[in-house]
């Protein structure tokens, strides 16, 4: 049996031995493509190019990895900031951290005469926002203002009213001797009644770290303008 199947593998191995050749002859003498898709370009050429792209999309891939990866840091330090746990010192307590906890309006705030005129044309509000401590904060939000004429036994009157983005309010920044704090000017419209000596000024921040509205409402002093007594109809009386 093992010298009868001898021929048979012999002649199989043959056909392997003769076909390698074969294909070995047809790449020594050139007949294999030259161009692909009549581009021009020889098959060594396209696969140099290919692989150089290859190497590039890889080293794309690693930097996109890498950029996506420092962005991932930030959103989780933005998170821990916002719940409290940006500590990256031991034993500091997150209290220590920070963060808009109440508004309210200097002293100074109240109706301003541009003119000097004697009588207010603009509300201006000087909006202070306060951390856990009592300090001034710089934060980040929108805030709107509402400025009320209430008047007894009529209808409140809404003399002015702005809200302020948050590109708007950074732009309203102040710090001087009257301290840091944003300045809130808004126009009265319509102007002020002859009967206005104080109006309620109510401002609503929204925190854009946290998301919470805080709010401060105050009586502050306008300056309106005042009543003319009415003129009588027809020429004087004669003088006796």
């Amino acid at each position: 049996m093992n010298k009868r199947g001898q021929p048979k593998r012999l002649r199989a191995y043959s056909i392997c031995y003769t076909a390698i050749g074969c294909a070995f002859l047809v790449l020594q003498s050139g007949c294999f493509p030259k161009s692909i898709g009549g581009s021009g370009e020889s098959v060594h050429t396209v696969v140099r190019k290919l692989r150089l792209e290859r190497e590039q999309l890889l080293q794309d891939k690693k930097v996109l990895e890498q950029t996506l990866a420092i962005r991932d840091r930030e959103i989780s330090a933005l998170k821990d900031r916002l719940n409290g746990q940006s500590s990256k010192v031991p034993h500091v307590d997150s209290d220590y951290f920070p963060r808009v906890v109440q508004i309210k309006f200097n002293a100074f705030s109240g109706g301003v005469d541009k003119d000097h005129d004697g009588v207010d044309e603009f509300m201006r509000v000087y909006l202070v926002t306060l951390d856990q401590r009592g300090r001034f904060f710089p934060a980040v939000g929108r805030a709107k203002l509402v400025a009320l004429h209430r008047r007894n036994g009529q209808k409140t009157l809404t003399v002015a009213e702005q809200s302020f983005e948050p590109k708007e309010l950074n732009k309203t920044y102040r710090t001087g001797f009257l301290g840091s704090h944003y300045r809130l000017d808004v126009k009265f419209d319509p102007p002020l009644p002859s009967d206005a000596k104080d109006l309620t000024v109510k401002v609503v921040f929204t925190d854009a770290a946290s998301g919470i509205d805080f709010e401060f409402t105050d009586l502050l002093v306008v300056k309106a303008p005042t009543r003319q007594a009415a003129k009588p109809d027809g020429p004087p009386p004669p003088r006796q």
